[in-house]
């Protein structure tokens, strides 16, 4: 076929069984006209229901996928959410694996290997994604958001259980746009050698009068408390729109990184593994974590480091009023392991460190090296200045002493 091997609209219901689709422009698709009043006058959400199909070398195009179904492009969303069911199937050689827009998905045993970008790409959905397998795939393995028009009662959802994500770009991709809350709940799920394992990005609004410029007060994430507030006089928007919670999980192997956190995130870890990574888990300024029982090892940057940048740290000293809070409060790590560091270089050195805009926010409690029992001290920018300021002291001093001094 030209385009889709399949193509249906306005209340479809499709069943794919053992079918094998190939070398067309796109596989199954359903869609919703792009005339709203016309789909939400139309016939009830669409049905589709894949098993044990087989999809190869869709890829005439850069949003060939091997399924789409919903609302892709068209910006806004109907009362009620499409059903979709993927299983026991396989797709190769695809621009896309599956993607889909306010659908209520299910996709479970299915393998999606060599892709030129998405493995799984959901928008505005409540999602179980189960015992799948993703490789080589040039963007995210699993990319997962919540636009600004997403209209799902209690925001989006998105649940893993036993998935496997490897050597893809960015392993799993977690953002939101819009005002209601995205959520994912993840459990013995395995990324490794990723560039990225996990990327996660809120969205806050904030606004500023005279006191801060529009784009500074962006990246402080501060609003304004009245018409002429300042920025000494604002708060902190402390609401995550993006909530991540995961147990039991693998973050292995990274190019990159292991889990990095963007703004307006928040992230609980319980009983993961976070090793050989090139840096462990980072945190961006505006952002919070709950890291407890975890296992770091043989990652060659900081195993988990709480950062800022130059304008939120600088203002966090000028201004230290409580702004530095987090969102939905501060983080917390404790109760985890790190194992001795290596024989090479920096690898497992770089245990803990927190940066000015987390400091007193944060609590690191009970954290342990494994093996000697040692406490795991946190470092902190401040200190590090300061252990710096003290060596170019000595060093001034010494090169100023003479021969016959």
């Amino acid at each position: 076929a030209a385009e889709e091997a399949v193509c249906a609209q306005r209340g479809a219901c499709v069943e794919a069984l053992r079918t094998l689709v190939h070398h067309c422009g796109h596989g199954i698709s359903l869609c919703h006209c792009l005339n709203m009043s016309e789909v939400i006058a139309g016939d009830g959400p669409m049905r589709l229901h894949v098993e044990e199909c087989r999809f190869e070398d869709l890829a005439k195009h850069p949003w060939s996928a091997a399924v789409s179904v919903g609302r892709l492009g068209c910006g806004a969303t109907g009362p009620y959410l499409d059903e979709v069911r993927v299983v026991r199937s396989e797709v190769f050689r695809c621009s896309l694996g599956i993607a889909a827009s306010s659908v209520q998905l299910l996709a479970e045993d299915n393998r999606l290997m060599d892709l030129m970008l998405a493995g799984v790409q959901l928008v505005d959905s409540r999602t179980l994604l189960s015992r799948n397998r993703v490789e080589r795939c040039g963007g995210a393995g699993i990319a997962f958001s919540s636009g600004p028009a997403n209209s799902i009662a209690g925001g989006s959802v998105c649940e893993l259980c036993g998935n496997t994500v490897r050597h893809c770009d960015v392993g799993l991709r977690v953002s939101s746009s819009g005002a209601l809350r995205l959520r994912l709940l993840a459990a013995m799920d395995t990324f490794e050698g990723n560039g990225d394992a996990i990327c996660t990005l809120g969205s806050s609004l904030a606004h500023m009068s005279d006191g801060l410029p529009l784009q500074e007060a962006n990246d402080f994430g501060v609003v304004s408390v009245g018409p002429s507030a300042t920025a000494a006089q604002a708060v902190r928007c402390r609401a995550a729109s993006c909530t991540v919670e995961m147990t039991e999980c693998n973050l292995l192997g990274s190019r990159r990184c292991g889990l990095r956190v963007g703004r307006a995130t928040r992230i609980q870890l319980r009983g993961c593994a976070v090793m050989g990574n090139g840096r462990g888990v980072v945190v961006a300024a505006r952002a919070a974590v709950d890291v407890q029982g975890c296992c770091f090892q043989d990652n060659i940057g900081w195993a988990l480091r709480l950062e800022d940048r130059a304008l939120a740290a600088s203002t966090a000293v000028a201004a230290d009023c409580g702004l530095r809070q987090g969102a939905d409060g501060g983080s917390v790590v404790a109760g985890n392991v790190f194992a001795a560091a290596g024989r090479k270089g920096n690898i497992g050195r770089k245990r803990v460190r927190v940066d000015t805009w987390h400091e007193g926010s944060t609590t690191v409690e009970g954290n342990l090296e494994a093996g000697s029992g040692t406490v795991v001290e946190p470092e902190t920018k401040r200190q590090r200045q300061l252990e710096r300021q003290e060596v170019d002291i000595a060093a001034t001093q010494l090169a100023g002493l003479g021969l016959g001094d």
